[in-house]
């Protein structure tokens, strides 16, 4: 079957807010590597990411009463333009303040300055901490699989719950569901940021010691929201399931403070491309 119009602009659209997407976690990370001080890291990245989590909120929750009004195309041109002045502001402003980008570099971490040598410097890396960069990388998958195939289970499952609301099937009704692991994740995000600040500031725990406890607890938060729908998905009930889905989503907050930052405290000059 020839897919429709709709359809194949929609795998478009879908493929263009992916590429502007990939921006934000290496973007965030550079950023954050060489302008925030090393106590502040974990809190301010998690901050970041907590309001990206609230914009997914927002978004859930206003799209469907927004697209009543104004159709769905509508809503993606609004969406949509909304997008590129943002990124038009976040540009000018960068450029204006670029020199912050080199505040906190020592003379070695600022000797990148070209492609080429960006590649090599890469190279080089690879060549003496290929142990540990793999073992990044890994991490770093396993994050990423767990927090993706919790979002493909997410629709899913609240398609179910709503089944057993009336009126449940509703466009409003939906979107309000599907912002509630999102607003869990922005809240745990920047209690685990505070946490992680507090606890390296004031109480004077190592900074390795709090990347570990932060992952930890969101690997295993996860695990243990999880568990029950995996031993009992015969007998629970779908609202349990999706009350349980979005706290295991939202222990994803505590990698924020965790395994990010960590990356920023190891390579601060590349953490961007790691």
């Amino acid at each position: 079957l020839i897919p429709s119009f709709a359809f194949v602009a929609l795998l478009v659209l879908r493929f263009a807010v992916g590429m502007m997407q990939s921006v934000l976690m290496p973007g965030v990370s550079a950023a954050a590597a060489q302008v925030f001080e090393a106590n502040e890291r974990g809190n301010k990245t998690a901050t970041v990411y907590a309001f990206y989590s609230l914009g997914t909120v927002l978004g859930l929750s206003l799209s469907p009463h927004i697209s009543h009004y104004i159709g769905w195309w509508g809503l993606f041109s609004l969406y949509g333009t909304v997008g590129i002045l943002s990124g038009i502001a976040g540009w000018l402003l960068l450029t204006s303040k670029g020199k912050l980008n080199s505040n906190r570099l020592t003379k070695t971490e600022s000797r990148v300055t070209d492609i080429s040598g960006l590649y090599m410097d890469i190279l080089s890396t690879i060549h003496r901490n290929g142990p540990l960069l793999l073992l990044l990388c890994w991490t770093h998958g396993v994050i990423g699989f767990g927090f993706f195939v919790l979002q493909s289970w997410i629709p899913f499952l609240l398609h179910a719950c709503m089944n057993y609301k009336p009126g449940g099937n509703e466009l409003n009704t939906i979107g309000l569901w599907s912002a509630l692991p999102w607003l869990l994740t922005a809240l745990v995000a920047s209690l685990s940021g505070a946490l992680s600040e507090y606890l390296e500031t004031y109480k004077g725990w190592p900074t390795l010691g709090i990347r570990r406890v932060m992952q930890i607890s969101s690997s295993l938060g996860a695990f243990i929201f999880l568990c029950p729908l995996v031993l009992y998905s015969d007998h629970i009930a779908s609202f349990t399931a999706v009350t349980l889905l979005s706290l295991a989503v939202a222990f994803q907050g505590f990698s924020y403070p965790g395994f990010h930052s960590y990356v920023q405290d190891v390579a601060p000059s590349n953490a961007g491309v790691v």
